[in-house]
C-alpha cells in the first residue's frame, strides 16, 4: 500500500528531501544602476538551518517554525538550456562562451545575492515536533533575506510548491531520529 505524511489533510510537509521549492512571487528587484526583477528560488535541501533534529520524516528532517533553506536564481544560457548561476549549462566544451554563468547583482533591499529563504508564519498549529508548528505546503517564505533574516528582498504567496514524498511503510514514514530515540513523534493527521 502506498501512502504518503500528510499535515492538515493532504498538506505534505517540507523536508530536506521533498525538493520543496519557494519561487519569489513577489518580485526579486536586484542590480544597480539599472534595477530589474530577477528569479530566486528557496530549495528545501540546499542548506538547511532550523529544520528538525529529533524527528525525521522518510529519514529527511522537518521543517519547523523558524527554519530556513538556501537559494538560487535560475537564467537562460543562450546554448539553450536553463542553469544555475555559476554553473555549466551542459556544453561538452568548457570553452564554449554561451555557456558562461550569468552575472546575478544583488538585490537592491537585502544587499545580496542567493541569500537565505526564510519561512514565515506558525505553520501547522495542531501538528509540532520539537515544540514548534510544523511548515507545509502552502506557507509562506521571505526569499533573497541578509544572513540574519530580518531585511527580504522578494517573498513566496502562498508559500512553497512541492510534490509528496511517498513511501511503501506509512509507519516507517514519521520516526524518531536515530540521534534520540527517546523523542516521540506526533500524529500527523
Amino acid at each position: 500500500m502506498v501512502s504518503f505524511v500528510g499535515i492538515n489533510g493532504a498538506k505534505t510537509p517540507i523536508t530536506t528531501g521533498s525538493a520543496g521549492t519557494a519561487q519569489a512571487t513577489l518580485p526579486n528587484v536586484c542590480g544597480m544602476p539599472d534595477p530589474a526583477p530577477q528569479p530566486n528560488i528557496g530549495m528545501s535541501g540546499l542548506s538547511p538551518q532550523g529544520y528538525a533534529l529529533s524527528v525525521t520524516i522518510a529519514g529527511h528532517p522537518v521543517a519547523i517554525q523558524g527554519a530556513s533553506c538556501g537559494s538560487t536564481s535560475v537564467v537562460s544560457a543562450s546554448c539553450g538550456s536553463t542553469s544555475v548561476v555559476g554553473a555549466s549549462c551542459g556544453s561538452t566544451s568548457a570553452a564554449d562562451p554561451s555557456c558562461a554563468p550569468q552575472t546575478y547583482h544583488a538585490g537592491i533591499l537585502s544587499g545580496v545575492a542567493h541569500g537565505r529563504t526564510h519561512y514565515v508564519g506558525l505553520g501547522a498549529l495542531n501538528v509540532r515536533i520539537e515544540g514548534q508548528g510544523v511548515y507545509r505546503l502552502g506557507d509562506p517564505a521571505l526569499n533573497n533575506c541578509t544572513p540574519d533574516g530580518a531585511v527580504p528582498n522578494a517573498a513566496t504567496l502562498p508559500g512553497v510548491l512541492q510534490t509528496a514524498s511517498v513511501t511503501q511503510d506509512p509507519a516507517a514514514a514519521l520516526t524518531p531520529s536515530p540521534a534520540d530515540p527517546n523523542s516521540s513523534s506526533e500524529s500527523t493527521q
